[in-house]
């Protein structure tokens, strides 16, 4: 139940940036499949296996097509990165602020009961830990 809860709280808050996420994630997955392609047709122009009236341009062509395959691999790696990396924080973030809030309405007996290094470390290690999770 709790998980569920965590889930519904943080999770679907930032569901558009994880979906983002997602889909440049496929973006970069499906692109990188024809850098062999190209390659392999530069090789068999090479080797003479195929047979082009003017070889340069066609070379050519397959590497302006590497390029533009590695161009949107940047920036689909770029937009993977930044959206999980920014939901991962924004959660921290509200995390923090909720642990806060908790804290500032704790009597000041149960910081007799607990030390203050222990709930520093909460706020500290804890919630990195869990964006370093999110972010992957």
């Amino acid at each position: 139940m709790l998980f569920g809860k965590f889930i519904g709280k943080y999770y679907l808050r930032y569901i558009y940036l994880f979906i983002i996420g997602i889909l440049c994630l496929v973006c970069v997955d499906f692109v990188q499949m024809y850098i062999p392609e190209f390659l392999g047709k530069v090789v068999a122009i090479l080797d003479g296996e195929t047979i082009v009236t003017d070889p340069n341009i066609t070379i050519r062509n397959y590497a302006l097509g590497v390029v533009i395959v590695g161009a949107i691999m940047l920036v689909s790696r770029l937009g993977f990165r930044f959206s999980l990396q920014s939901a991962a924080h924004r959660i921290a973030a509200r995390i923090r602020k909720e642990m806060y809030d908790k804290a500032v309405q704790l009597p000041v007996s149960y910081f007799h009961e607990n030390p203050v290094g222990n709930v520093m470390s909460w706020f500290t290690n804890d919630v990195s830990i869990i964006a370093d999770f999110l972010s992957l």
